[in-house]
């Protein structure tokens, strides 16, 4: 079932359903800033201690663990147990970050598409270049361009902040 579909709960009345091994972050770092609606979030921000990972100490002890086996917390394979409804959300979650990622790798190749051909206008590519070693080239030399362009809009963007008279919305 691809990632993004919620499993319906009359199909899986019988089955168990988790999320990560025990003392495993549920929360995965998300590739860049994310403006989603704050009073929307991806994933309920409550704490549970199962997932903290400076716990594991403690959860792995094997008299815990065989607690938390037999209260039906975690699976054999120390795996966290959680109701289809905590299932579906994490796998929307996962989901958004994916495309996300996704979303910002094109973004990325889109820029680096448009730095090669800029170099290319102004006569600044190396001759005789191979493919396999513009990457490097780009990443040493042709950066530079790239990085003073990202600071005079950052600095741009900071100041249309700090004095928002002089641009208008």
């Amino acid at each position: 079932m691809p990632l993004g579909t919620k499993l319906p709960a009359n199909q899986c009345s019988s089955a168990m359903f988790y999320t990560t091994n025990l003392c495993e972050k549920l929360f995965q770092p998300s590739s860049d800033f994310t403006l989603t609606d704050s009073k929307c979030p991806l994933l309920e921000s409550k704490y549970k201690s199962l997932h903290d990972p400076h716990l594991s100490g403690y959860y792995n002890r094997k008299d815990v663990l065989k607690r938390l086996r037999k209260g039906g917390f975690i699976t054999e394979h120390k795996k966290i147990i959680c109701t289809l409804k905590d299932f579906n959300e994490y796998r929307q979650y996962l989901t958004t970050i994916k495309l996300d990622f996704e979303k910002n790798y094109m973004r990325e190749q889109r820029n680096l598409v448009k730095q090669l051909l800029e170099l290319q206008e102004q006569d600044q590519l190396p001759e005789g270049i191979r493919t396999s070693e513009l990457r490097e080239w780009l990443l040493e030399e042709g950066c530079k361009h790239l990085r003073d362009m990202e600071r005079i809009g950052r600095n741009r963007y900071i100041f249309s902040k700090s004095y928002p008279s002089y641009y208008p919305s």
